[in-house]
This record gives structure tokens, C-alpha cells and sequence, in this order.
């Protein structure tokens, strides 16, 4: 069985002269014009680093049976440890933000920090143990909070790098179990 699928393919020059070909189902050339599909484009990016990180590092696609219930059971866990990852990391990303905000108004230092999200969902799935099994959840959460806040990454706004251009791998290094 054939299917069609309509899309719409643009063009947009990049800051450092290169060309981006980017697909879409936007189709209306009056209402979606190209300055905006590139503004979106800049806004999904969260979006698609959420993808990432849930076929990446979560690996969703490495399921621990064969039958459509444990499929599913997968499926549903690590969405489950994601929600509890993003549920327990967010006070303390809006910290760390606070403070390497007001620390960038102070002149202590150049860029503002985040969380790092891998780190963040490891430590999370060490957590569960104390969490569940031994009840120490204050704990546990404790351990948490401190590990994910001493593990910031500095956010580079604009950066922009030449890289080598390599033939493609098989598998990714950087896109290994956690």
C-alpha cells in the first residue's frame, strides 16, 4: 500500500553563509514564510534534544523482552524515569539558573549554567534504590539535589565551530549507556 505524504522543503541561509535544508508540513507558503519556519526551527531545538536524550540515552528502542507487554512495560518505565528525572531536577535547574544569573550580573562569570539532563537521569535511577527498597527518601533526595547541582554545564549562547567532517560511525560513542 502507497501513501503520500505532502511536505514542504525550504531553504534558509545560516549566519555563517552555509545553507540549511529543512523539511516541514507547514505548507502554506503565505501564512508560514521562510524567516519564520527558521525561528521555529531555533525553538524546537529543546524539543528535539528531548528526543534525543529519550532515544539516546534513556535507549527506548532496548526493550527487555520480546512479547507486546513487555514492550510496553519498557516503554511506560522509562517514560515513568524520565517524568521522575524531570520532576525532581527542575527545582534545582531553576537554582542553578538563578544563581549563574545573578552571578553573571555580578561580573563572576561570562556564561549562564544549566543541569546536565544525562547526569541528572542517572541519578535518578540511583536513587530509586534508597528511594523504594530502604525507605530513605529524604535521603536519597538529598544525595540527589547536591549531585545534580554540582554537575552544571555552562550554557554558550551563538557558538558556532568548525568541525571535521568524518565518515559516519555505525553507532555514536557519545550515545552510550547510562
Amino acid at each position: 500500500m502507497k501513501r503520500e505524504v505532502k511536505c514542504r522543503l525550504v531553504k534558509i541561509a545560516l549566519e555563517n553563509g552555509e545553507e540549511e535544508i529543512l523539511g516541514t508540513s507547514l505548507l502554506d507558503t503565505v501564512k508560514y514564510k521562510l524567516p519564520e519556519l527558521g525561528e521555529l526551527y531555533q525553538i524546537r531545538w529543546g524539543a528535539e534534544e528531548g528526543y534525543k536524550m529519550y532515544k539516546a540515552r534513556v535507549q527506548v528502542e532496548a526493550f527487555s523482552g520480546k512479547t507486546a507487554t513487555a514492550v510496553k512495560q519498557d516503554i511506560y518505565a522509562k517514560v515513568m524515569m524520565m517524568t521522575l528525572c524531570a520532576a525532581l531536577a527542575f527545582p534545582i535547574e531553576e537554582k542553578v539558573i538563578a544563581e549563574s544569573t545573578a552571578d553573571k550580573q555580578k561580573g563572576k562569570i561570562r556564561h549562564r549554567k544549566k543541569i546536565n539532563r544525562t547526569f541528572a537521569y542517572w541519578s535518578t535511577k540511583c536513587i530509586l534504590i534508597g528511594m523504594f527498597i530502604k525507605r530513605t527518601i529524604r535521603l536519597a533526595l538529598a544525595v540527589f539535589d547536591k549531585q545534580v547541582a554540582a554537575n552544571t554545564e555552562i550554557v554558550r549562547p551563538g557558538r558556532h565551530e568548525n568541525r571535521k567532517r568524518r565518515p559516519p560511525r555505525l553507532y555514536h560513542m557519545n550515545y552510550k549507556d547510562v
